[in-house]
């Protein structure tokens, strides 16, 4: 059994009594705030996968051929898209320590066919070793 002096600063009896009860309605509301935030957080993510699941466009490098005698390579790129879609690319030359020494960003109009096989010819500052599709965007022409 605890001395009379450990107890002497703790009230006995339950947490309502100490503390007072909790109002009726706190809980049902909070029960309420939580599975509206999942359901409108579910919806989001529901809404995002399928909205980035099937992009406007997918771009590829095929080849690239490193022209030496001339400080230039040629990159050839592959573009599924789909139709009234106009895509900007962005083809980088590199040189042996991947420093950027050429680059041109190459734009394929919408309309046409819905892939694209098309070679591009980058000039560079200096001996390239290799060619890369850096990135593309897509755009609807209105």
């Amino acid at each position: 059994m605890a001395p009379a002096a450990s107890r002497a600063g703790r009230p006995d009896g339950k947490p309502s009594d100490r503390y007072g009860a909790p109002r009726p309605w706190t809980r049902p509301l909070t029960v309420t705030v939580i599975v509206a935030l999942a359901v409108v957080g579910g919806g989001w993510l529901l809404w995002a996968a399928l909205h980035h699941a099937e992009p406007d466009a997918v771009a590829r490098l095929d080849s690239y051929e490193v022209v030496a005698d001339r400080n230039e390579v040629k990159v050839t790129i592959r573009i599924e898209r789909q139709s009234g879609v106009e895509v900007t690319c962005l083809l980088k030359a590199q040189a042996a320590d991947h420093a950027i020494v050429g680059e041109r960003e190459v734009t394929v109009a919408a309309g046409g066919d819905e892939v694209v096989v098309e070679t591009y010819l980058i000039e560079t500052e200096r001996d390239a070793t290799t060619g890369v599709l850096s990135g593309c965007k897509t755009s609807r022409p209105d």
